[in-house]
């Protein structure tokens, strides 16, 4: 499996959703998700594939698995001030610069929803 598609996977478990069919083209990720739980309510989704590097990917997803380990989201809101999270993962022993990069990278990422094939509203996240 490519790298978008397994950080992908771990960004979208941050809003408690699951992959249940996807497609991949040079583009794209298309597919369908699920609430962890409440697998009747789906979501179609879109993620424009911009100029990603797979090293940004690979911190990308460690913050995300770090912001899930921790319960540090509520819906899309990552629950402790931007400063602070940076520093605990100075302490955890990610460089400063690479975790600022690293926040701002992930603070960037929108995956589309899609309703009746128009996009609409996204998933993200924020402080």
């Amino acid at each position: 499996m490519s790298l978008k598609f397994e950080f992908l996977k771990t960004f979208l478990l941050l809003f408690n959703a699951r992959i249940e069919r996807h497609e991949m083209t040079e583009s794209e990720i298309l597919g369908v998700v699920s609430w962890i739980g409440e697998e009747e309510d789906k979501q179609e989704f879109c993620w424009h594939l911009e100029a990603l590097l797979d090293n940004d990917l690979l911190y990308e997803k460690s913050l995300c698995e770090y912001l899930i380990t921790n319960e540090l989201i509520n819906g899309d809101l990552i629950l402790l001030p931007e400063a602070l999270l940076k520093s605990k993962l100075s302490k955890e022993g990610w460089k400063e610069e690479i975790a600022q990069q690293t926040i701002n990278n992930l603070c960037l990422v929108e995956v589309k929803m899609v309703d009746d094939g128009k996009e609409t509203d996204s998933f993200f996240l924020h402080f």
